[in-house]
């Protein structure tokens, strides 16, 4: 497969109209029978081994487990081994090392961010292959596939709401205190340096970040950089990628001076750069902090807190007239080392079932990548959150190379905590580039 074609492709998500058609639900067909396989006499089911992020045996994961009981109820030849792997950066590591090690891996719950590099490496199944997939592919908005994959005719992953839902980027804000501190949610960044005096006043900052758990620094990128770079993020990545832009070119540069002005001005919380994300979350939940940046992802940590809750978008940098948040989610994935290949199929056509995931919609009130789930949503903040899909992108850090991003959310820690400055953390980004291009692992050569 061509890298070229891999990025170029793949890289550009279909805005406005297509994103927003995620939000306009109409209901969910009646799920199709499937009759299971007889299973002879004293023969022990298939199993097929999952590598997730998340334990299934969680009570928040309860909706999950049971459609994995009512899979195995009307298949009793198959038995499901869902094991649970770190949700964070070290995912990556620790589902590699199992499959180098040689134990039996079939499915993968995989995150965007690593989907590029895992094809790369010739980790992952081509779901294409197979026409039992066809209507289910059919039921996805297309912007998701072409976010994780080279192009519509070969997808690696399903992004379904049983793998995760779809989430996209804003700023949630505490209503209460902003009022208290007499100010209204910020439109720009100025409006957070605005903020800065008034909130002290209180006992508060602006907002806080959990730069501690270094997988979260990109997101601070991604905020940024797209309004630096002329509302073009997707093609100003292309080409840095490419090399015809350099990682500690000016725009970077910006970029990482943007980041470091935000402690430095008081907007950003102190001690953010050592924070984890639960410790953000409890600072904004204590009222300390006005605000988060994050995504639908956290809202089940932020309800129920007690706090006045909103969600806003992006806070515009310099001139820029739009934010571009970012959509993420995770699909299910067949290992190219299964050897069950076939039995996988027929677990991703049964949680691929719109019935399926609109039940899951319905109880976990979190968007899917299936438009027509979405009517069940009826949470008050999801709805809130919901516009901000329409201007949604792939997040960058899906197209850089997973050495360049290690080396970005550890220069951009750097940057919040202060000890280091624009120019070497951009030259730092650049150098990893550079060693990637001579070891033949960039992805353009």
């Amino acid at each position: 497969m061509s890298r070229r074609a891999l990025l170029q492709r793949g890289a550009l998500l279909a805005g406005g109209a297509a994103l927003a058609s995620v939000l306009q639900g109409c209901g969910a067909v009646l799920p199709t029978t499937n009759a299971p396989p007889a299973v002879s006499s004293g023969s022990a089911p298939t199993k097929l081994v999952l590598l997730d992020g998340a334990n299934i045996d969680a009570p928040d994961m309860a909706p999950r487990k049971q459609v994995v009981t009512d899979f195995m109820a009307g298949n009793p030849d198959v038995k499901m081994d869902f094991r649970a792997l770190p949700s964070n950066i070290q995912w990556d590591r620790v589902a590699r090392t199992t499959i180098l090690s040689g134990e039996q891996v079939d499915l993968v719950n995989i995150n965007g961010q690593f989907i590029r590099a895992w094809v790369r490496d010739g980790l992952l199944n081509d779901l294409s292959r197979d026409a039992q997939l066809t209507p289910a592919f059919g039921n996805v908005d297309p912007s998701f596939l072409s976010a994780q994959s080279d192009d519509a005719k070969h997808s690696f992953a399903l992004p379904i709401t049983h793998a995760s839902p779809v989430h996209v980027t804003a700023f949630f804000y505490n209503k209460g205190l902003l009022d208290k501190a007499g100010l209204q949610a910020p439109k720009t960044l100025d409006d957070m340096q605005a903020m800065v005096q008034p909130l002290k006043s209180v006992g508060a900052v602006p907002f806080v970040h959990p730069s501690g758990d270094v997988g979260w620094n990109p997101l601070l990128v991604c905020w940024i950089q797209p309004m630096l770079v002329n509302n073009q993020p997707m093609e100003f990545t292309l080409r840095t990628l490419k090399g015809e832009v350099n990682y500690n070119g000016p725009e970077w540069i910006r970029t990482f001076e943007t980041i470091a002005n935000l402690t430095k001005n008081g907007v950003l919380g102190a001690g953010s750069g050592a924070l984890s994300v639960d410790g953000a979350y409890q600072l904004f939940n204590q009222g300390k902090a006005a605000m988060l940046y994050t995504g639908s992802w956290s809202l089940p940590a932020l309800a129920g807190s007690g706090i006045e809750l909103h969600a806003t978008g992006l806070p515009l940098v310099g001139t820029a007239q739009k934010a571009h948040p970012i959509i993420a989610f995770n699909g299910y994935a067949i290992a190219e080392v299964s050897s069950n290949k076939d039995t996988a199929l027929r677990w991703l056509k049964y949680v691929a079932d719109p019935a399926v995931d609109a039940q899951l919609v319905e109880k976990l009130q979190a968007f899917s990548p299936m438009p027509a789930s979405n009517s069940a949503i009826k949470d008050p903040i999801a709805r809130e959150v919901a516009p901000w899909f329409a201007d949604g992108i792939v997040p960058l850090d899906w197209l850089w190379e997973p050495e360049v991003t290690t080396e970005i959310q550890n220069q951009v820690q750097g940057l919040v905590k202060g000890d280091t400055q624009p120019q070497a953390a951009a030259d730092a980004v650049q150098a990893r580039a550079d060693a990637l291009r001579r070891e033949g692992r960039s992805y353009y050569k």
